[in-house]
């Protein structure tokens, strides 16, 4: 008994197909009524799916579109985010410690996917854990 393989189309073949398939339409005419004529030999089914690809590539195009435009409207606060500019920037909680007393200095970078002050629950009981249990000489 003999095995078949069958071998999926990856998307890249399935790109360059729609693109020589569009190509085709706009340079020989005619190819277009043979396509038409495939389209409706094709079952109900598989025109449906068709019609569905077609939509959802159209819907996918839109949104590249307008996703240049949604990231400038939100880093230009068109949205209606409240920005508190009375807030005091730069002014320490606690005094800095004299300079020869330190030792070694931790960096902590909290702010990817993060728009806004607050902490994070789990990232403030993060932080108060660090600071318990770090010596005196660390900042």
């Amino acid at each position: 008994m003999s095995e078949e393989k069958s071998f999926p189309l990856s998307p890249i073949l399935w790109a360059v197909m729609a693109i020589v398939t569009t190509t085709s339409i706009v340079v020989f005419p005619s190819m277009q009524a043979f396509l038409v004529e495939v389209y409706g030999a094709l079952d109900i089914t598989w025109q449906f799916l068709l019609d569905l690809a077609k939509v959802g590539l159209i819907a996918l195009l839109v949104a590249a579109l307008l996703a240049p435009l949604e990231a400038l409207g939100w880093w230009a606060g068109w949205y209606g985010d409240e920005v508190d500019t009375e807030a005091e920037v730069g002014v320490l909680a606690e005094p800095l410690p004299d300079a020869a007393t330190i030792t070694r200095y931790v960096v902590y970078l909290d702010g990817i996917s993060q728009a806004q002050f607050e902490h994070l629950p789990e990232v403030e009981r993060f932080l108060e854990a660090l600071a318990i249990a770090s010596p005196t000489t660390l900042f």
